[in-house]
């Protein structure tokens, strides 16, 4: 298979989920400073250092670290800071889609979902849709292994550089010798280097997560609850005000109800793949329907099931990876980028 997109990041879909939690977290954050201190002006003579101003210098800040450095751990950082900078830049949109500049505009909260909404379908469907091709397998690998020439690729990532190598067909000849070199490589010292010590632990915590049984029943009860409750407030309205908009806000979020209790009962059958396709389809209908209906009503403080969505939607793609690939590398993405063909 080919693709005219430039070559991907194998952990291109954890970052981009990394650059969305980072980037709502900063709004609630954010929010939640300005109501608790009253909304305070910075600065002085008629001047006001607005946020978005701070956002854009974090936003600065990530693209030079991009841009100077190679650490994959140095990447990952700065997809954090670029989250948050995008955060605080698109929190105060407010003031540029009203004549009056007001900042507390109601429909803001939609609005702003709706952005991260529109570029997450961007992403998954332009850009993630399809799986690693053989060549930017090779490229990836090739990656990796500048993290041994900088004396920090522990045994995990060696074994997933040769694992992206599995597979590559006759048409790229850079795999055979690739593969062989880095299984002569001898094995590297932890790095000292606190940034990468703490993504790393960070990324096995994460990726080893799913292979714990109790995890995977706490994450299947917790999906089904969430998106329980989520059809409390929508129903409620709907009996108070029948309406179009209710009708379709009460309709979507009793339709991923009943897909999540679908979804149940396979898991109990122990038809856990189908299982956990139909959990992460009733978690994107909450996030890409339900919780836009939800923010209009609720504004920000529905940004907390927001991170609750994300977060089990997070572990179901985790879990459905680890059932596909149980003895998969710990240096594995979390999130693959789009799916092998069963």
């Amino acid at each position: 298979m080919t693709t005219r997109l430039p070559i991907r990041d194998a952990e291109g879909a954890d970052r981009f989920e990394v650059f969305l939690v980072s980037s709502i977290l900063s709004i609630a954050l954010t929010r939640l400073f300005l109501v608790v201190t009253g909304f305070p002006r910075l600065g002085g003579d008629g001047l006001h250092l607005a946020h978005l101003l701070w956002g854009g210098l974090a936003m600065l800040v990530a693209q030079l670290m991009f841009m100077l450095f190679l650490s994959r751990a140095v990447r990952n950082v700065a997809t954090a800071l670029a989250g948050i900078g995008f955060g605080l830049f698109i929190d105060e949109v407010g003031k540029f889609v009203t004549g009056d500049n007001n900042y507390f505009y109601e429909p803001v909260a939609a609005i702003i979902y709706g952005t991260f909404v529109g570029t997450y379908l961007a992403v998954t469907f332009v850009v993630q849709r399809h799986p690693l091709t053989d060549r930017e397998r090779v490229v990836n690998a090739v990656e990796l292994l500048k993290e041994w020439a900088a004396h920090d690729m522990d045994h995990a990532e060696r074994q997933r550089a040769i694992e992206l190598l599995r597979g590559v067909g006759p048409s790229e000849p850079l795999a055979g010798p690739l593969r062989q070199a880095l299984e002569s490589l001898p094995s590297e010292e932890p790095s000292r280097s606190l940034i990468a010590r703490g993504y790393a632990a960070a990324r096995g915590f994460v990726t080893n997560l799913p292979r714990i049984e109790a995890v995977k029943r706490v994450a299947v009860a917790a999906v089904v609850l969430a998106v329980a409750q989520a059809v409390v407030l929508p129903v409620r309205l709907l009996v108070d005000e029948p309406g179009v908009r209710n009708v379709v806000y009460a309709a979507f979020a009793v339709g991923s109800l009943v897909v999540a209790l679908e979804a149940l009962r396979l898991w109990v059958v122990d038809q856990r793949t189908r299982a956990l396709q139909l959990f992460e389809a009733a978690l994107l209908v909450q996030l890409l329907v339900v919780q836009f209906f939800r923010l209009l009503e609720v504004e920000f403080s529905g940004f907390a099931t927001v991170f609750v969505d994300l977060a089990l939607l997070g572990v179901c793609r985790a879990l459905a990876y680890e059932q596909r690939q149980p003895s998969r590398s710990a240096a594995a993405p979390a999130i693959e980028v789009g799916r092998e063909p069963d």
